[in-house]
């Protein structure tokens, strides 16, 4: 499944980004365990995620999304729910994906809006995901994060209750190398600058009830990557059960103003390896079909 479909509808890179800046910092037995429940985890076939991410600036709301979705990639089978809110707009969605297709449907609307999925064979879709999934370029690019990450390698502390383990990373701005803070301040400084005044129109997005919107300040000066913590609890199999990821960065924009931004995303796994999904019937006639280039470019 295309999971990459699931946050259709508005950017939330910068919670993204926040998750994939700190999931791995270090080397320890805390790191080579949290690595390896991201590694089984990754290989699940089938569960149900639930997500609630936010992003504000100074206290104030930028962007938030909640969403629940099924997955069964031996099935081909998804469906979910993605609530998006900004301080002027609120929507909720029901996703669906089957038949190689991608179903949208807003609550306030009527049609179903597909989006076609690939028109490459099976044996092509492999061989292109064979290529952006080589392992030796994976195990490269893990000991080249693992060498720059090493001033963070203990970082990552175990604890047990019940015979079940909670790994944390808890880093303050003095605690988090300069190589990092360097790293994403170029990062983030690029998403904000990006995102600054993101807009998504229903005259192009259809299944849109209005234009979402999105304001992100533009840092320029001063930034600084103040706080990052993950807390990640494990099932028994030493998959992950749940898992917390907080990130606080700030930095003033061209008028001096200075910017707090925080960024938090829990996310909550179950059903692992059990969920089973049944698609659904759609006449043809309340559906319409969109041009799939839409989505390579999210914003006007």
């Amino acid at each position: 499944m295309k999971k990459k479909y699931w946050i259709t509808g508005i950017s939330l890179s910068a919670l993204i980004l926040a998750g994939t800046t700190i999931s791995a910092f270090a080397s320890n037995d805390g790191y080579d365990l949290f690595k390896e429940a991201m590694k089984n985890s990754h290989k699940v076939k089938n569960a149900s995620v639930s997500i609630e991410a936010s992003m504000k600036d100074n206290g104030q709301l930028i962007q938030g999304m909640k969403m629940t979705t099924d997955y069964n990639l031996i099935d081909k089978l998804g469906k979910g729910n993605v609530i998006v809110e900004t301080p002027t707009e609120s929507m909720n969605f029901n996703l669906f994906y089957q038949d190689n297709d991608f179903m949208i449907k807003n609550d306030a609307q009527e049609k179903y809006f597909v989006v076609q999925g690939s028109e490459l064979t099976e044996a092509e879709q492999r061989e292109k995901f064979e290529s952006h999934h080589n392992p030796e370029l994976l195990s490269l690019a893990e000991k080249v994060f693992d060498t720059l990450t090493i001033q963070t390698h203990d970082d990552f502390v175990i604890t047990e209750e019940n015979g079940l383990q909670t790994i944390t990373a808890d880093l303050t701005s003095e605690e988090i190398p300069s190589l990092i803070q360097e790293g994403s301040e170029y990062m983030l400084k690029k998403m904000l600058s990006t995102h600054a005044n993101a807009t998504m129109e229903s005259s192009k997005y259809p299944f849109l009830s209005g234009n979402i919107s999105v304001k992100m300040p533009v840092l320029v000066d001063n930034f600084e990557l103040e706080h990052v913590k993950v807390v990640t609890n494990l099932t028994a199999d030493k998959l992950i059960d749940d898992q917390k990821v907080y990130v606080k960065f700030s930095g003033t924009d061209k008028d001096g103003k200075k910017h707090v931004l925080e960024s938090v995303m829990n996310m909550d796994y179950s059903n692992i390896n059990n969920t089973s999904i049944q698609p659904i019937t759609v006449d043809p006639s309340e559906t319409t079909t969109l041009d799939k280039s839409l989505f390579k470019h999210g914003h006007k």
